[in-house]
């Protein structure tokens, strides 16, 4: 009598299905939580709360950060590197992976989008560094945004303007396009953000708005 090749599997496909899919949500439910703890860790950041980088004689029981002396550690590595703005540039991505994966339209490879996470980064944090040649925006840009923003803009044949008339526009201006449309390509790639991550915006903001109206309201009646 022939042997039979086939195994009969210990888990059927619907079990292992359903059991891909719980992982999947616990997934997100942790990278959920990863985002929103950043956010939290970035929002209470306070430049006097001691850190790696900061030698602040400053008791424990006034520490500012939610997250106590980790969280001050990790909000100055993260704003002294890149920058406030892309930091929480950096919050969002666990969110919109979060969102993803709760909806079951994970791209996956996520080894490959963590590998060219720091790249990008670097390329927002110069964009926002590159933001200075239009108007003096105020935005953090980190010392990365400054060390890639004078190993690609510090060269005297970008200050010819190309256009002088009826504004001026240089080499350096075109430049500091480039690299924002890269930065935010490459920002959108490695987020996977799709067309319905960008639906959730106005969404958010919407609530924002009405807990804003809610607090303002408590406030008066008080």
């Amino acid at each position: 009598m022939a042997e039979q090749d086939d195994k009969t599997p210990i888990l059927s496909p619907v079990v292992t299905a359903w059991l891909g899919r719980m992982v999947f949500k616990i997934a997100a439910i942790g990278l959920a939580i990863l985002g929103l703890g950043l956010f939290a860790i970035l929002l209470s950041y306070h430049p006097s709360d001691p850190s790696w980088n900061s030698a602040v004689d400053t008791d424990a029981a006034v520490l500012n950060n939610l997250f106590r002396g980790f969280g001050a550690n990790v909000a100055s590595i993260l704003i002294n590197a890149f920058g406030f703005l892309v930091s929480m540039a950096l919050a969002v991505m666990p969110l919109i992976w979060s969102f993803r994966m709760w909806q079951n339209r994970w791209k996956g490879r996520l080894l490959m989008r963590l590998y060219f996470l720091p790249f990008v980064l670097v390329l927002m944090a110069t964009a926002v560094r590159a933001s200075y040649l239009f108007m003096d925006t105020g935005l953090s840009f980190g010392g990365s945004g400054e060390m890639l923003y004078n190993l690609l803009f510090d060269y005297h044949i970008l200050t010819t303007p190309v256009i002088a008339s009826p504004v001026i526009i240089t080499g350096q201006h075109i430049l500091a396009l480039v690299v924002t449309v890269i930065a935010l390509t490459g920002y959108v790639v490695v987020a996977t953000v799709g067309r319905k991550e960008l639906q959730v915006i106005p969404r958010v903001a919407g609530l924002v708005k009405t807990l804003v109206l809610m607090v303002f309201a408590g406030a008066s009646k008080a």
